[in-house]
């Protein structure tokens, strides 16, 4: 939850500078345009979150695969 608290905004810190929404896509990362990214989820570099996959609160580790659906 910590994590999510940080994405949130809920735990002010300087490594997030202010609330980013629902989620953090770090810059290599790769998600699909209709995957749903929710709860503070992040996602780390070099990260694939495939079509149709549902994440909530979740951190999702470097070079991690997120199969479809």
């Amino acid at each position: 939850r910590g994590s999510a608290d940080l994405v949130l905004g809920r735990a002010p810190s300087p490594a997030i500078p202010g609330r980013c929404g629902d989620r953090l896509v770090l810059p290599t990362a790769q998600v699909a345009p209709d995957a749903k990214l929710a709860g503070g989820t992040v996602v780390g570099e070099g990260a694939f979150v495939a079509e149709g996959a549902r994440v909530f609160g979740s951190t999702i580790l470097p070079g991690a695969v997120i199969e479809p659906g």
